[in-house]
C-alpha cells in the first residue's frame, strides 16, 4: 500500500481507521471534463490567469487556476473582490504566493463563507528575490475516488478515537497520486483541494493540515494526498455493499498548493 503523507498517516494511526481502499474507480480512464472558466485573462508571455465560480453550501466559492508560462519564478499577490448585484464590493480577500516557479500551475481557492454575486481579481507578480522550494514537490497526474472503511456514529461522523458505540462503516475519500519530493533536506507544505463530481458540482472542499519534515521521496511510486469526502451509513458487517453513485464515479480534483518551503 502506498504510503499516505505524514499528517494523515498520524491520524489513522490515532483511530484505527482504514486506508486501504475496499473499491477504487481511476477517473483518468474516462476524465470528467474541466468546467469552463468564467474569465481567462492573459498577463503578457508570463501569465495566464482563470477563474470559475460555483455554488457551496448555500454561497459561492471561487477557483482560481494561475499558470506561469515564463522561465523565471515570482512572488504572486491575488486581490479579489466580492461584489453584489449592484456591483458594490462587499468583501475583499488577498492571497498570495512566494516563490511561484516556473513552468508551474497552481489553485487558488477563494471561499468567504457568504453568497455574492460577481468576482473580480487583481493579479500582481514581482520577481522572487529568494531560494524557492515549490520545484522539488510534485504531484502525480493520476487520481482516483476509493471507498475504505473508518470508526463512525452512524450519522457521517468521521471520529478519531474508538468508542463501544462506533462502529466501522464505508467512507469515500478522494486521491491524488505520484507526491515526490527530490529535495536533499526536509519541506514543509499545505495543500488543500476542492473535488467536482461529473456534473461540476462541488462535492467537498478540503483543508489539509500542514506537513513538516518531509524528506526526500524513496517510493518510486511516490506517495499520495488524500480528500476525505463524506462517511457513508452503510456499515462494513452489513451484507449490503456501498456502491458509488455515478456522480461521483468520475469526480475530478483541483488541488491548492498554500506554500512549499524548507523546514529548518
Amino acid at each position: 500500500m502506498k504510503r499516505i503523507l505524514i499528517l494523515l498517516l498520524a491520524v489513522f494511526m490515532l483511530c484505527g481507521c482504514s486506508v486501504t481502499p475496499t473499491q477504487s474507480i481511476d477517473p483518468t480512464a474516462s476524465p470528467t471534463p474541466v468546467p469552463t472558466p468564467d474569465e481567462i485573462v492573459d498577463h503578457g508571455e508570463k501569465f495566464t490567469v482563470s477563474h470559475k465560480k460555483y455554488d457551496y453550501n448555500a454561497d459561492n466559492l471561487v477557483i482560481v487556476s494561475v499558470k506561469n508560462k515564463s522561465s523565471e519564478a515570482y512572488d504572486v499577490t491575488l486581490n479579489a473582490s466580492y461584489l453584489d448585484e449592484n456591483k458594490n464590493v462587499i468583501k475583499t480577500e488577498q492571497k498570495t504566493y512566494h516563490g511561484f516557479v516556473a513552468n508551474w500551475s497552481n489553485n487558488f481557492i477563494f471561499y468567504p463563507e457568504m453568497s455574492f454575486d460577481s468576482f473580480e481579481l487583481e493579479f500582481v507578480y514581482e520577481l522572487t528575490t529568494t531560494p524557492t522550494f515549490t520545484q522539488y514537490l510534485t504531484v502525480g497526474d493520476k487520481m482516483s475516488v476509493e471507498v475504505s472503511k473508518c470508526l463512525s456514529d452512524g450519522k457521517g461522523t468521521f471520529v478519531y478515537e474508538p468508542k463501544p458505540e462506533y462502529d466501522w462503516y464505508y467512507y469515500v475519500n478522494f486521491m491524488y497520486y505520484g507526491v515526490r519530493s527530490t529535495f536533499d533536506g526536509a519541506l514543509k507544505f499545505k495543500w488543500e483541494s476542492v473535488v467536482l463530481d461529473s456534473n461540476g458540482d462541488i462535492l467537498v472542499y478540503f483543508k489539509s493540515g500542514a506537513s513538516s519534515n518531509y524528506r526526500k521521496t524513496t517510493d518510486p511510486n511516490g506517495n499520495s494526498f488524500m480528500v476525505i469526502m463524506y462517511v457513508t451509513d452503510v456499515k462494513t458487517s452489513s451484507s449490503q455493499k456501498y456502491t458509488l453513485p455515478d456522480n461521483v464515479k468520475n469526480s475530478t480534483g483541483f488541488l491548492s498548493m498554500l506554500y512549499v518551503e524548507e523546514d529548518i
